[in-house]
């Protein structure tokens, strides 16, 4: 079960990474859309691409690799649903995540920011699972 949540987890990373690397500026406009500069919100979608491909090739690694890279992607997970938090709190322009999820019935509605959410704590849970389950893997080897 490990191996398939991992498997799973690295294609989902790895398929939203190379989706915003195909087309950046949907992700730019994204963050646009809620007031962050351009000459920020660049960088920002650089650094989201390149740690989402890290991190998912990191889950194939070790389990001392993995467990660093289930905990940044925890804590970027938690990011991202924080910002659709505060969309929904903030009466914010509603637009799609530029996650290139299969989501897209409910893009740009606000239906789709609490499918997002949704979707986050079902990933968010699945990251616990895995990071429980390698955290048990070591304690096991000692």
């Amino acid at each position: 079960m490990n191996i398939f949540l991992r498997v799973l987890m690295i294609a989902l990373f790895g398929y939203s990474s190379i989706s915003k690397l195909n087309d950046p500026s949907h992700t730019i406009r994204v963050l646009e859309s809620v007031g962050t500069p351009r000459q920020i919100a660049i960088p920002i979608v650089t650094i989201v691409i390149i740690a989402e491909l890290f991190l998912a090739c990191c889950l194939l690694f070790q389990i001392e690799v993995r467990m660093l890279a289930v905990k940044a992607l925890i804590g970027m997970m938690v990011l991202f649903s924080t910002f659709l938090v505060g969309i929904l709190l903030t009466n914010g322009p509603i637009v799609g995540c530029g996650c290139g999820g299969a989501l897209e019935l409910y893009r740009e509605t606000k239906a789709g920011v609490y499918v997002g959410l949704i979707r986050n704590a079902i990933i968010l849970g699945i990251l616990a699972l895995l990071h429980a389950s390698d955290k048990s893997a070591k304690l096991r080897r000692r």
